[in-house]
């Protein structure tokens, strides 16, 4: 490997159902995080460049410029990926102006185990480093419990509170 592209990124995650899941992103057969090849590869640049393309507001960068990559891969790409919290909102796939239709196929926001099995080799230490960094982070207290009322809307209660009358 002669040459050596830099790509940089985010791993965003959010907690859906007491777990965190990953923002991934599809184009054709191969699933990616949201990324990009910049100049400028601080946090900063690369989250208001990809927070703007996908619309995703309030990202939350909670290790600030700590950053996780991966060994040289496929035609010498290394991705360095920030850690980026998101608790509301879905992402807009952005638009290519050439050709006018979305430059992905599909987004999800996926368990750990499920992005794993999605992502290519080089790039699942990074969505496992991402998993453990947002457990050991945001674990949810565990004296909470989410209860669902009749309407579907989750309330959020003690397990230890005395039911009112």
């Amino acid at each position: 490997m002669d040459r050596v592209e830099h790509f940089y990124g985010i791993v965003p995650v959010r907690w859906i159902a007491d777990e965190p899941r990953f923002l991934m992103l599809r184009s054709y057969h191969i699933w990616t995080f949201p990324r990009y090849t910049l100049d400028n590869a601080s946090a900063e640049a690369v989250g208001e460049a990809l927070s703007s393309e996908f619309a995703l507001n309030e990202i939350d960068f909670r290790l600030g410029t700590e950053c996780r990559s991966t060994r040289p891969y496929s035609r010498g790409y290394v991705d360095h990926y920030y850690l980026v919290f998101n608790e509301f909102g879905e992402p807009q796939l952005p638009y290519s102006p050439i050709s006018n239709s979305p430059v992905w196929d599909e987004f999800r926001w996926l368990r750990h185990r499920d992005a794993r099995a999605k992502l290519r080799a080089p790039i699942r230490p990074i969505v496992d480093w991402a998993y453990e960094t947002a457990v050991e982070l945001t674990k949810p207290k565990e004296s909470r419990k989410v209860l669902r009322t009749h309407f579907g809307i989750g309330l959020r209660r003690r397990r230890d509170a005395t039911p009112s009358d």
